[in-house]
């Protein structure tokens, strides 16, 4: 399947009004191969559900190759020892707008802490059209600026391995954010992984 995106460095304090009343979720992603990039997803809802999703991509840019399919929880359990030692990103994605031509969402990233990361996706070629950020935020041009065709802002290369000091950091934005159910569920994920 094609992934067809734009994606945006914006200033968070710009775009506070879309989080609030948004449909929140945590990821936590692991990349543990490039060429093709293969990576580990585990998402968390307000409640504390977790589901579990493996997904490959090939290409880079606006339009690459996508390969997405879930997995329970049994079928992660052999990573979880080889996760410890990949590199992560951990956010918030709050989903924006959301039509059967589209989606539009806001990734907080709490690791690394760069900040907020807009991104549209269509899911045909003909709707190129809807790619447009103006048409779906009301954010000045000032205050974003696209990313989309640099390399080093795709989630994989902004990845980092975990270290035990950012732990707290997360646990606190998790639970100000998503409440104390997702940040259970969270905390009882990072000691299963990485003993914190």
């Amino acid at each position: 399947m094609l992934e067809i995106e734009r994606k945006f460095i914006v200033d968070c304090s710009a775009i506070g009004g879309y989080l609030n009343g948004s449909v929140a979720v945590l990821q936590i992603q692991w990349y543990i191969q490039s060429n093709p990039e293969v990576r580990i997803r585990a998402t968390i809802s307000r409640t504390g559900e977790m589901s579990w999703t493996v997904t490959e991509k090939e290409g880079s840019g606006m339009i690459r190759q996508e390969r997405e399919r879930q997995v329970d929880h049994d079928e992660c359990l052999p990573s979880f020892t080889v996760l410890s030692d990949e590199r992560c990103v951990v956010k918030i994605r709050y989903i924006t707008g959301e039509s059967a031509r589209h989606q539009a969402v806001i990734d907080q990233y709490l690791f690394p802490d760069i900040g907020c990361v807009a991104e549209i996706e269509v899911y045909a070629e003909d709707d190129l059209g809807l790619l447009n950020p103006l048409s779906v935020w009301n954010i000045k041009g000032h205050q974003m600026v696209e990313v989309t065709e640099r390399d080093g802002f795709t989630a994989s290369n902004l990845a980092q391995k975990v270290n035990p000091s950012s732990g707290d950091h997360i646990l606190e934005e998790v639970r100000t954010r998503l409440g104390n159910k997702a940040c259970e569920q969270l905390s009882k994920l990072l000691k299963r992984i990485y003993s914190l």
